[in-house]
């Protein structure tokens, strides 16, 4: 079985193929060769979590609405959002004839900037709820899906940014890397983190953004967003 947890971008398509030609989710996915399908689509402009599997009973437990499965969003509006609205989004609000209610509503940093947790599966259904209440969301970003969260990749102060788990392979990209750097090519400096797939740290974190096939070691150049080498 393939999971594959994708920090999806603004402005790719959740589909497989788009008759208008745009960007689409699978094109971030061409080093994949098992056949996968995503779980829980985002929308063109929404960004954060989607998962792709080819493993049925994950994706029906993971989307089916019995399941109550929990997104947690985070929203940054064009304004302030005020207690009077603020209280009309934890009552619930009428959308498409059907009460809409979100499982918890809390601000971030600002009253512009909100977390939003709810199971709903609706279409599009946390920009209807700003919408509702005459707001635009700026900025939308899954940043939960049940049990998956994002986490950030580490990343230290260098270009070059090595990803492993101390493997052979791993350790010949870092003698490599040494032997550069004794050699006198700056160019060459690293930073290294342990990636350690058994327990799955690839997943949750952006390492599957950068390195979609997962596998370790992954040299990354982040000045230019290049995938330098991996196993």
């Amino acid at each position: 079985k393939e999971y594959i947890l994708l920090n999806k971008p603004k402005d790719f398509i959740t589909t497989r193929k788009d008759t208008h030609n745009r960007k689409t989710v699978f094109d971030l996915l061409k080093g994949i060769k098992e056949r996968v399908f995503y779980v829980g689509r985002l929308d063109r402009h929404t960004t954060g979590l989607l998962l792709f599997t080819n493993d049925g009973e994950v994706a029906k437990k993971l989307s089916h609405p019995s399941h109550k499965i929990k997104k947690i969003y985070s929203v940054l509006l064009d304004r302030n959002l005020d207690e009077i609205n603020l209280k009309k989004i934890k009552k619930g609000l009428i959308i498409d004839d059907e009460l809409i209610k979100v499982d918890k509503i809390n601000f971030l940093d600002s009253r512009k900037e909100i977390g939003i947790e709810i199971h709903m599966g609706k279409n599009r259904i946390v920009r209807k709820i700003f919408e509702n209440i005459g707001y635009k969301i700026k900025k939308l970003d899954r940043v939960a899906f049940g049990p998956l969260t994002k986490k950030d990749l580490p990343r230290g102060k260098h270009p070059l940014q090595l990803y492993s788990l101390g493997t052979p392979n791993g350790m010949k990209v870092t003698v490599l890397l040494e032997e550069l750097l004794a050699l006198g090519h700056e160019g060459a400096e690293y930073d290294a983190f342990l990636i350690n797939i058994g327990e799955g740290d690839q997943f949750g974190s952006g390492f599957v953004a950068v390195n979609p096939n997962s596998k370790i070691p992954a040299l990354l150049d982040v000045s230019t967003h290049c995938l330098l080498y991996t196993s």
